[in-house]
């Protein structure tokens, strides 16, 4: 099962939330409150380093990695 890191606002996240649904695939959402992307959560240097260096979403998880950018998600979803 994927999972993607998101929240709600993002159209980058919407995306890649679309193709799963469109693709069939099972996932679930990692949801990030608008306020704490808002608010830095993402840039801050503990996040960095536990969830993404790049300090965004999404980020879809597979197998145990963390696929970042919408566009290289969508690509490896089309494969």
């Amino acid at each position: 099962m994927y999972k993607l890191h998101a929240f709600a606002q993002s159209g980058n996240v919407f995306k890649v939330a679309v193709a799963l649904q469109a693709l069939r695939q099972s996932w679930t959402a990692i949801h990030m409150p608008f306020s704490d992307f808002a608010g830095g959560v993402p840039r801050s240097e503990a996040w960095r380093q536990d969830v993404n260096p790049m300090g965004e979403v999404p980020i879809l998880e597979v197998d145990g990695k963390k696929l970042t950018q919408s566009a290289a998600i969508l690509l490896y979803l089309s494969n």
